[in-house]
């Protein structure tokens, strides 16, 4: 019988880390010995969707000084290291912070702790449709400066039933200059918005069933497709996800591109 310690022994990937998200119990009590339990039975809560903002609040509080950023990387280097995650990305939102750093400065304090603790821990800075034109363009910019430099992509987060074509002027930059994003996928794929889901280099699945046609497309273009299965039980999508991941390989043999 494999044991949760043969587990931890493989060797693991994690794409998705938000940084704010990576705070634990223990760690936010290293950092604010005052806090009470009630407020960090809060950031704890399972209700991951409904409450995400009400969760990110104590982190955003404890994330206000340059040692409580050193200290949670490091932890969070360090857990990734014991259950021996060889490889991550951690998600960095610069609306969470513009009010205390600038995002590039958070940026080099990251880059800094993680070079001192020799890990391979890549950062991929948020876009938004929740941010104005000149935020996304100074999280682009930032891609650029710092591409390939510890910093990996973009990922743009967006609302259900945003169009992705409104931001054009940004995911046209970004496939000119071949810069990496991934992006969500959660309804029909249009006309207006085709280009944009082909040139991703990982698509989030938050679609409740299996689509042919976000199938096909990723299977075209070589496009990794990211499945978050918190997101997918706490949205009670029906369809059984596990089995559908199981038919993809088979998929892919019967159907080659």
């Amino acid at each position: 019988m494999v044991s949760f310690e043969n587990l931890k022994s493989i060797p693991k990937l994690d794409l998705h880390i938000n940084f704010l998200s990576s705070i634990t119990t223990n760690l936010a009590f290293d950092l604010n010995e005052d806090l009470s339990f009630d407020e960090v039975m809060e950031m704890s809560t399972l209700k991951r969707i409904t409450e995400y903002d009400k969760c990110l609040e104590l982190p955003i509080k404890l994330l206000n000084n340059v040692k409580n950023i050193k200290l949670a990387v490091k932890d969070l280097i360090d857990r990734l290291k014991k259950n021996n995650v060889i490889y991550s990305e951690v998600y960095l939102d610069l609306a969470l912070y513009n009010n205390k750093f600038s995002l590039e400065y958070l940026i080099n304090v990251l880059l800094k702790v993680i070079e001192d603790e020799k890990y391979d821990l890549q950062l991929v800075l948020c876009a938004s449709d929740k941010y104005d034109k000149d935020t996304n363009l100074e999280v682009l910019s930032l891609l650029e400066k710092y591409y390939r430099k510890g910093v990996s992509g973009i990922y743009f987060n967006k609302s259900k039933g945003t169009n992705l074509a409104d931001y054009i002027y940004l995911f046209d930059k970004l496939i000119k200059n071949n810069m990496p994003y991934v992006i969500p996928f959660d309804e029909k794929i249009n006309n207006q918005n085709w280009d944009i889901y082909k040139n991703a280099y990982r698509i989030v699945y938050l679609f409740d069933g299996e689509n042919n046609e976000l199938l096909d497309l990723a299977q075209e273009n070589n496009i990794t497709l990211e499945f978050c299965l918190s997101k997918i039980n706490e949205l009670n999508y029906q369809f059984n996800i596990y089995e559908f991941i199981k038919l993809i390989p088979s998929r892919i043999m019967q159907d080659p591109p």
